[in-house]
């Protein structure tokens, strides 16, 4: 079988362990591409630069000694990360020049043409990666017509970008394998959420059907769940394991279904094991009644992307929620204990000193304590990222890409959208988080 190095590498300057980078994550969706190679029996290798002593450095010496089949790299738009994996994918050409280099994840998915005509890589895989990167390896060892591969970018003969037919999403999550925990350096993970007291990610669905204008979901807008039953089984095996009880469920939308969270209630009061747990919904989609069903089977917070507390600039972003029900549902919450973690965006077209005071009345007539703002940044594929096109405010779509950094604390404005100034966005963006009752 073929020999296969996973990277799951941050650029330098962002890397987790660093003082003022304190943010750790698992890397799930690299975890489960392991678990689908794994079972396959390939040969795979984990370098993982979270872990401490993981540099880009040692990670370069090892491919160039071991001299791996291929090279499989993940990616997100921001955090200085399209220039610096731009950066690795020449340097991995130049000391593994035989290495088929494939490119997953959001960054791959979001913005093909221009990694395909920029980086040195072979074959982008789009969209969910599980069933294609199978698909994709066979093809090369068996020397198929690529082209016949769904969900994958490559350049053709001439040099043009060709992106494939998309594949259909996956159905049936219960015969996904469990991530191959043992390859990665787990004592780092559960030390860091002993030290922090964070939680374990888990992924029980992915897409989201939401419409807003500031957002391209990795996976789409159509709807996907693993079992319940699945979902529990592994939270079993993370505590027997590693002793961890603690999660938090990354979806887009974890309230996406009603029945799911039926379920996934019933199945936690009758499971032997006890959990806490959190997630990120939307606020219109939890009640009063839902969250203390929530709290007695182990819930105890929840983040909400809320963006603004302006009827006006709510509709413009086509976020579909109401602020008065909002406001409703987030007091019924608070009276049931839970923490709510929300997030504001500063800066969409609309806004100006009205939108960003009824924001602050809004977080001070709740009580929210918890508060992140940040200011718009136009993401690739997004209406806002194509309104700045049209404007002239973006004119080279590979600078601007390389120049995205944090969305929170961040104060370079490379986009603006309104008619202020953004030494104004940036004032507004800190007076919205000093609203909170902190």
């Amino acid at each position: 079988m073929a020999s296969i190095f996973l990277f799951n590498i941050e650029n330098p300057i962002m890397v987790p362990c660093a003082e003022k980078w304190r943010a750790t994550r698992f890397p799930t969706g690299l975890s489960l591409i392991a678990a689908v190679l794994f079972k396959e029996k390939h040969k795979i290798t984990i370098l993982d630069n979270y872990v401490p002593n993981v540099d880009i450095n040692s990670i370069l010496n090892e491919v160039e000694k071991q001299q791996p089949d291929y090279l499989l790299i993940t990616g997100f738009i921001r955090n200085g990360q399209y220039g610096f994996l731009k950066s690795v994918s020449h340097k991995l050409r130049m000391i593994a020049p035989n290495a088929i280099q494939i490119m997953g994840g959001p960054m791959a998915t979001t913005i093909p043409e221009l990694i395909l005509n920029n980086f040195s890589l072979n074959y982008l895989v789009i969209g969910e990666g599980e069933e294609t990167i199978l698909d994709l390896l066979d093809a090369l060892q068996r020397k198929r017509d690529i082209s016949e591969v769904k969900g994958i970018g490559f350049c053709d003969d001439r040099g043009n970008a060709i992106i494939t037919e998309k594949r259909a999403r996956i159905k049936d999550f219960s015969k996904m394998p469990q991530p191959p925990y043992e390859l990665f350096d787990m004592g780092f993970y559960m030390d860091y959420l002993a030290r922090t007291g964070r939680c374990w990610e888990l992924l029980a669905s992915r897409g989201c059907i939401g419409r807003c204008t500031y957002c391209k979901p990795t996976f789409g807008r159509e709807l996907s769940f693993r079992p319940v039953q699945n979902i529990i089984e592994e939270m079993d095996f993370i505590k027997k394991n590693y002793g961890i009880d603690r999660f938090n469920f990354v979806d887009d939308n974890f309230l996406n279904s009603n029945r799911i969270i039926e379920e996934f209630i019933s199945s936690l009061k009758s499971c032997k094991e006890k959990y806490k747990f959190r997630f990120q919904g939307r606020v219109d989609r939890v009640d009063q009644k839902l969250a203390r069903r929530l709290r007695e089977v182990g819930c105890f917070g929840i983040s909400f992307g809320l963006e603004s507390g302006s009827e006006k600039i709510l509709s413009n972003l086509r976020k579909p929620v109401n602020i008065k029900k909002a406001e409703e549902n987030l007091k019924g919450i608070f009276d049931e204990g839970l923490e709510i973690h929300t997030t504001f965006i500063v800066g969409t077209p609309l806004e100006d000193e009205a939108t960003v005071d009824e924001t602050k009345q809004f977080i001070r007539r709740v009580g929210i304590t918890n508060v992140d703002a940040g200011i718009l940044i136009p993401l690739p594929g997004t209406e806002v990222y194509h309104l700045a096109i049209q404007r002239g405010i973006i004119k080279d779509e590979e600078e601007y890409c390389g120049n995205l950094g944090t969305i929170f604390g961040y104060e370079k404005i490379h986009v603006n959208l309104t008619e202020y100034s953004d030494e104004t966005l940036i004032k507004w963006k800190n007076e919205i988080n000093d609203s909170a009752n902190r």
